[in-house]
């Protein structure tokens, strides 16, 4: 039997090695942690390195967009970078060195140089990681790799001037981009720097009417959750009758308004009604001078000339743009010719409006526009006042189809004009009547008599009043980190949709992911660039990746920089190849 002595010195002696097996179990728990942090950290290394890899491949593919056209010969740029090929170099054909000196100007020696080190970058860390550049997917760690990732700081070093000389690439090419959105403007002539002028006036009154209509205190009614408002595209200045739109109301707005109430003393069904702003500033200014200076005038002039002088008009100069008047002269001229005019239809005779389902419910159908009122919003630059002229009621709905149910039914006549159209209104509309996140199954359209015939000059967007707008402040979809501006995705999908004439839902393949919903569209739509392509032409698949690879300056509408570079590279383009399949020639 073991004694108390034996049993403690038994113990004792068999301490040290418990002790020693727990350290060797401690140890081998920190390896395979420490084995694990270095999986996550390669795998992070890797897919740095091949982002940093993607990116410089697009950068690429812009700049050599329009300079080389065939396939084989811009994959064999791609992978062989300047003097890495003695003797068989393909950046060294004189024509092509010609034609980039051309396109990036005083940029073409920086650019050169840029993308060297940028080569040279690349194969230095995927020597050392054992990485293959056009698979950048994480292999199983060995020794190489191991040291590899032990010398953290340097590969930080290096990925860091990669992403640096990446950054110095894309300015390089922003700036040659917008030298040559200037000349081009000024090669196209005055027509649409008018139409970027008149589109930028309309989203400030836009803007204004939005707020005023869905946030502002216009519905006093019990039935508010009933209604809609849809607002009428009055964007595209192509018309489908093969005619360039004389567009004499481009300063005004088309609202529909709906109610779906079937009981009650308010029931109504569909009323169309038209918006036209003015300054109130200038207006009451304007009156103001008119009234003192017209009495000084009374009191000095005789009967006779007084009634010559009052039949005498303010007239203003209209610059012409497509036949199209400009929005502030417009405005402006139609509001000051009709004072002293009829007061049947006088405009300063109709009333503030209190509430909108109130005064729609006591309007009859006319054919005629009837003035039944105004409302006001106030701005940072002032009150702008919207009359409000009573169209035509229906009892019948209106904007029936959805964009997206009409694709596989339309023309690519059609549906270059729907392009054209939702191109001319993100401009006006993206942020206050079109949400950030839209698709083309937010976008409405109307029906002829025959309740089959796509109208598609009517483009409407729809927002129900029975919860508070989102509006400028709506939340986006989850993000995308592929995605270089969250404005112009949308609108590159809706593109390849009518391109295509199928939804990016029904182009999906397993190759494109099934995680991240914007990820998944994204690799969706860089996929069928070539099919829009062949589907649409050239023009439209460049408008098309330069939403998907914006590189432009400025990120928001509101930055000068950014709406002009939108409308040179995403609007005129959409707008000119419809003239010119349309066979029309802009003045």
């Amino acid at each position: 039997m073991v004694t108390g002595v034996e049993a403690t010195g038994i113990a004792l002696a068999v301490l040290p090695f418990v002790i020693n097996q727990l350290d060797n179990y401690v140890l081998g728990i920190e390896k395979i942690k420490v084995f694990r942090r270095f999986r996550r950290h390669l795998a992070n290394y890797v897919l740095d390195i091949g982002t940093q890899h993607a990116i410089f491949v697009n950068y690429l593919e812009q700049v050599l967009d329009d300079v080389v056209d065939d396939e084989d010969r811009l994959s064999d740029l791609i992978s062989h970078p300047p003097g890495q090929t003695p003797g068989n170099d393909p950046w060294a054909d004189q024509g092509l060195r010609n034609r980039l000196q051309v396109k990036l100007g005083g940029h073409y020696e920086f650019f050169i140089g840029n993308m060297v080190r940028v080569y040279s970058l690349l194969q230095s860390l995927a020597e050392k990681l054992d990485m293959d550049l056009t698979n950048p997917s994480p292999k199983e760690p060995g020794e190489h790799r191991f040291r590899a990732i032990l010398s953290k700081a340097v590969l930080d070093d290096l990925l860091q001037k990669l992403t640096s000389v990446n950054d110095i690439l894309k300015i390089l090419i922003d700036q040659s981009a917008h030298r040559g959105a200037i000349q081009t403007r000024r090669k196209r002539g005055g027509w649409n720097n008018a139409l970027l002028q008149r589109y930028q006036r309309a989203r400030k009154y836009a803007e204004g009417l939005f707020r005023a209509i869905l946030q502002g205190e216009y519905w006093k009614c019990r039935c508010r959750e009933h209604h809609c408002v849809y607002l009428q595209f009055q964007c595209n200045p192509v018309g489908t009758n093969h005619g360039l739109n004389d567009n004499e109301n481009e300063s005004k707005f088309r609202v529909l308004f709906s109610n779906t109430l079937t009981q009650g003393s308010t029931i109504w069904n569909w009323k169309e009604v038209e918006f036209e702003p003015s300054e109130e500033g200038i207006t009451m200014a304007h009156l103001a001078i008119t009234e003192r200076t017209g009495n000084m005038k009374r009191r000095e002039q005789p009967l006779e000339t007084m009634k010559k002088e009052k039949k005498k008009g303010v007239h203003f100069k209209v610059d012409t743009v497509v036949n199209i008047k400009t929005s502030s002269s417009s405005s402006t001229g139609s509001m000051l010719e009709n004072i002293g005019a009829d007061p049947a239809i006088d405009k300063s005779m109709a009333g503030p409006i209190l509430d909108f389902c109130s005064v729609l419910r006591m309007e009859t159908c006319t054919d005629h526009h009837k003035t039944i009122g105004f409302i006001s919003h106030g701005t940072t630059d002032g009150n702008v006042r919207y009359t409000v002229h009573a169209v035509k009621s229906s009892h019948q709905r209106m904007p029936q189809y959805s964009v997206r149910e009409i694709l596989s039914t339309t023309s690519r006549r059609e549906r270059l004009h729907i392009a054209a159209g939702l191109a001319c209104g993100l401009i006006q509309y993206y942020g206050n009547w079109l949400k950030p996140s839209w698709e083309s199954s937010d976008v409405r359209l109307a029906v002829d008599k025959d309740g089959c015939t796509a109208l598609l000059d009517n483009l409407y967007l729809s927002w129900p009043l029975s919860g508070q707008p989102a509006g400028i402040t709506g939340e986006n979809a989850p993000s995308c980190p592929h995605v270089q501006n969250d404005i112009l995705f949308p609108l590159a999908l809706t593109l390849i949709e009518l391109s295509v004439g199928e939804t990016i839902g029904a182009l999906w393949i397993t190759e494109d992911g099934n995680g991240n919903p914007q990820t998944t569209k994204f690799n969706t739509a860089c996929r069928l660039i070539k099919e829009v392509q062949w589907h649409s032409g050239a023009a439209y698949a460049e408008v098309v990746r330069t939403c998907l690879f914006w590189s432009g300056v400025g990120s928001c509408f509101g930055d000068g920089q950014f709406e002009e570079r939108v409308f040179d590279t995403v609007v005129s383009p959409l707008v000119e190849d419809l003239v010119y399949f349309e066979g029309l020639r802009v003045i």
